[in-house]
């Protein structure tokens, strides 16, 4: 009878905390009214596309953050988005880089995932790949239907260029063979998609490859203004005048001096480098100074030379090294291209160096009529690099410019991330009913502070702050999930929808061993 009665007092305690229990009604996934997701569509770049680790491979792309929106936006009546992915066979794309473990001073060892043959379709010369593979490709066409059109390397000066397709593999991919062949424009291509709903993150890359070159004028240059914003309101206007006359969201460019590729590698070293004096940096263009002074120099004293050695005359003048003694202050930034080379700051090593002239001789192969090494062009008599002097701390051997962003380049390259936001805000404003500004710039000065997303902690910091993926550039799955948060925030407040928010604590950071 004591259990029964026991029974019966539990049972009514229980409801009773049951009915105390405070409900909390979520609101209803809606877009209310004010747009139309029925047809999404992503126009961008890189980032746009799920490019992660310096690759674009399956796993990245069906993490982009417009597959995470578009996963969003079906909760609340959303339309099917489809994505140019690769098939499983083609799963590692071109190929990527990934954390294989760490070495005993903590240092990452980071390796090359060789890519999938069956993406490519052919090698050629007619290609370029604009993210830093060796080899000119064209890739294996995508043949189904797309809403992604995020094309890694796509710059705004691009968007409106006749026969892009053959230059940018990632975007040929995407054509089908009318439109390869006849060389049809990306605006020109997303319009036709007549979206109900667009977003739109361009022109990241028409700064970005001028700063990760370290302001290498022949590796990356800043897009003209007039040119930037000439293309960057056309392909806007032509998308909200297509046929279904849709709504859209309009991201702006991050600083590109607060990622990791650029805030991993100098803070530490400028220190060390302030301490001993060292000559700064070495303003001489390697790939100008190569082709234009450097080889015409061995090729016009053919008489002159070894035929074997190709060691050159005493006639033969010497290209000037150009130390720039400036303060190493958070205005010069090194590139995390430079991380295998930090460690050889103060020895008597042109490790750097050799690469960089490796790099050229390759990339410059076809313009050179006779065998020619390394070694020959490394020779001081050649390049003017004394490779016994210390590195980094004697002008003779100084740091090439290219691992370098110094204060004059990294204001350029502020300078014009400023204009081109000024021209994607004024470009939402005239537009002011059917477009919103989402604050990418905003987002990443909070990621570097520190976020914390479902009791997780995130920020900027390379590997271990979760956003950024190997590359240093690109995000990882949780920071695509965080930035498909930052347009929803942006799209719920503009037009009154209830999208509702990502759970980022599901998307992983960093892969680690």
């Amino acid at each position: 009878m004591k259990n029964r009665y026991l029974s019966i007092f539990l049972g009514l305690t229980a409801y009773a905390f049951a009915a105390c229990e405070p409900k909390i009604d979520a609101p209803i996934p809606s877009t209310g009214g004010g747009i139309n997701i029925s047809n999404y569509v992503a126009i961008g770049n890189s980032l746009s596309a799920g490019f992660a680790d310096a690759g674009l491979y399956l796993e990245g792309q069906q993490v982009a953050w417009p597959v995470i929106l578009a996963e969003q936006f079906k909760l609340a009546g959303g339309g099917d988005f489809y994505a140019p992915l690769f098939e499983p066979n083609q799963a590692k794309g071109l190929g990527y880089k990934k954390l294989i473990g760490f070495t005993a001073t903590g240092s990452p060892i980071i390796v090359d995932e060789p890519g999938s043959p069956d993406a490519i379709k052919e090698r050629t010369a007619l290609a370029y790949d604009p993210v830093g593979n060796p080899d000119s490709v064209v890739l294996q066409p995508f043949t189904g239907p797309n809403n992604n059109f995020g094309v890694p390397g796509i710059r705004v000066e691009n968007l409106y260029t006749v026969g892009y397709g053959f230059k940018n593999p990632y975007y040929g991919r995407l054509l089908n063979s009318t439109e390869y062949m006849t060389g049809k424009p990306y605006g020109s291509r997303v319009a036709e998609t007549n979206p109900t709903f667009f977003t739109c993150w361009l022109g990241n890359n028409d700064v970005l490859g001028f700063a990760t070159a370290g302001g290498y004028p022949d590796l990356g240059k800043i897009t003209p203004l007039g040119d930037f914003a000439t293309n960057y309101n056309r392909i806007i206007d032509e998308m909200l005048n297509s046929a279904n006359s849709p709504r859209g969201a309009l991201a702006n460019i991050p600083d590109v001096t607060s990622v990791p590729y650029f805030t991993s590698v100098g803070p530490a070293l400028k220190v060390g480098l302030a301490a001993a004096g060292a000559p700064a940096f070495l303003e001489y263009h390697l790939d100008s100074a190569l082709i234009n002074t450097i080889l015409p120099r061995l090729l016009g004293q053919l008489p002159l030379l070894d035929p074997v050695n190709l060691r050159p005359s005493p006639v033969s003048a010497i290209a000037t090294l150009n130390p720039v003694t400036k303060t190493w202050d958070g205005n010069v930034f090194f590139t995390l291209t430079f991380a295998p080379y930090a460690g050889d700051v103060g020895k008597p090593t042109a490790k750097a160096w050799r690469a960089l002239f490796s790099q050229l001789l390759k990339t410059y192969a076809s313009l050179i009529p006779i065998p020619i090494t390394v070694d020959d062009l490394m020779r001081q008599e050649v390049s003017g690099i004394d490779s016994t002097k210390p590195f980094g701390l004697d002008p003779a051997n100084p740091i090439p410019d290219v691992f370098v962003l110094n204060g004059a380049e990294t204001a350029q390259a502020r300078a014009a991330t400023v204009a081109y936001n000024e021209i994607i805000k004024s470009t939402v404003d005239r537009h002011a009913d059917k477009l919103v500004l989402i604050d990418a710039n905003g987002f990443l000065n909070k990621a570097n502070a520190g976020l914390i997303y479902d009791g997780i902690g995130t920020n900027a910091s390379f590997i271990s702050g979760g956003i950024f993926s190997l590359d240093g550039v690109h995000l990882t799955p949780r920071g695509n999930a965080a930035a498909a948060n930052e347009f929803i925030i942006g799209i719920n407040k503009k037009f009154g929808s209830t999208i509702p928010m990502v759970n980022v604590g599901r998307y992983r950071g960093v892969r680690l061993p």
